[in-house]
């Protein structure tokens, strides 16, 4: 059996499986795919940033009546979400759990 042919197998077994295991390298074909649904991801996202935060978010906040107060909160977020950050690396060394870890977060910020 050629190399091809096994490694051919090898993603179809994957493909049936629904996940890579652990001790299998990935193909260049699933590297390009998931480099793909990565950038596809950082497309929504950045759109997402770009629609709910800045000049948009500012303006909503003004519409909505919020006071110099409220403005400073709202414009403190990031800031303090990146010092969060900076203390969530020991957390998750701590837990373990990075994928549903990530994956909660991931969800609240979208959320927020």
């Amino acid at each position: 059996m050629s190399s091809d042919e096994s490694a051919a197998q090898a993603t179809a077994l994957r493909a049936n499986s629904g996940a890579p295991t652990n001790n299998q390298p990935l193909s260049r074909l699933e590297v390009i795919r998931a480099l793909r649904i990565s950038n596809l991801e950082a497309v929504a996202a950045t759109v997402h940033a770009s629609l709910t935060g800045g000049a948009f978010q500012t303006g909503f906040a003004l519409m909505l009546g919020a006071s110099s107060f409220w403005m400073g909160v709202i414009g403190a977020v990031p800031t303090t979400a990146a010092l969060v950050q900076l203390l969530s690396s020991v957390w998750v060394e701590r837990i373990g759990e990075r994928k549903g870890m990530t994956a909660w977060f991931s969800l609240l910020a979208r959320g927020l």
